[in-house]
């Protein structure tokens, strides 16, 4: 958890975030701006306890949650005198959503982290990859897509939104592949709509389809196959604790 932060801890990082936390308090305040904002309250990062998660405090705390609200507004439909009060375009809501990837990258993606809040769901994923299921769905939550884009070490960037944002309704394909010689193999893609696709509510067509962008996995190259993984050594990374 530490790891995530160095060199220079928490503090650091909300300074190099300050010009982004300066434009969300101009979104949240609009001509107001005493004792209004987030980027004044001090960001620190509170250790996991017996009984509870990681967190953020603060600054960055307090934006994750606004970076995730004004994508929900524009993907509502929401005119845009709506969303934000009227004052978050589309280009600030892309760049504001660093700080929701953000808080996921910091208590979310780190391998020990990522490996106990996804041991729950763990036991599904060999069972979806060598059963007799064409398909198998596991529903949860955009921490538990951060938590598996962490154990892989994948990373992607839906349009409008920042890399590695999981974004309202995406989701984490793991696509098995069995080559002619009988070989088992592994895929791993992001699926999802963009966000301005999501506000329009457009049908999708194969003119105008979902991204699906295939996610290499570092070492990952079987038979010379960008992101093409064999089977037996993806379920040991996904098993291993």
């Amino acid at each position: 958890m530490r790891a995530t932060t160095a060199p220079d801890g928490i503090g650091a990082i909300a300074a190099a975030y300050r010009p982004l936390l300066a434009r969300l308090d101009a979104i949240l305040c609009g001509a107001r701006r005493a004792a209004c904002g987030v980027s004044s309250q001090p960001a620190a990062l509170v250790p996991a306890k017996a009984n509870g998660r990681p967190k953020l405090t603060g600054a960055l705390d307090r934006a994750s949650t606004a970076a995730q609200i004004l994508p929900l507004e524009y993907a509502e439909g929401k005119p845009l005198p709506q969303v934000g009060w009227g004052g978050a375009s589309a280009a600030d809501i892309g760049r504001l959503s660093a700080f929701h990837a953000l808080e996921f990258r910091l208590l979310a993606r780190p391998r020990y982290v990522a490996s106990a809040n996804f041991a729950g769901l763990a036991p599904i994923v060999p069972e979806g990859l060598t059963g007799e299921a064409r398909v198998t769905t596991i529903s949860g939550h955009d921490t538990n897509v951060a938590n598996l884009g962490g154990l892989l070490d994948v990373h992607w960037q839906v349009p409008g939104l920042a890399a590695d944002d999981p974004s309202p309704g995406g989701a984490l394909v793991l696509e098995r592949l069995r080559a002619a010689d009988g070989a088992l193999f592994v895929r791993v893609r992001y699926r999802s709509q963009s966000l301005s696709q999501i506000r329009s509510a457009a049908p999708l067509t194969a003119g105008s389809p979902p991204s699906a962008s295939i996610l290499p996995i570092e070492g990952c190259e079987a038979r010379e196959i960008k992101g093409l993984f064999p089977l037996d050594q993806f379920l040991k990374r996904i098993e291993a604790r």
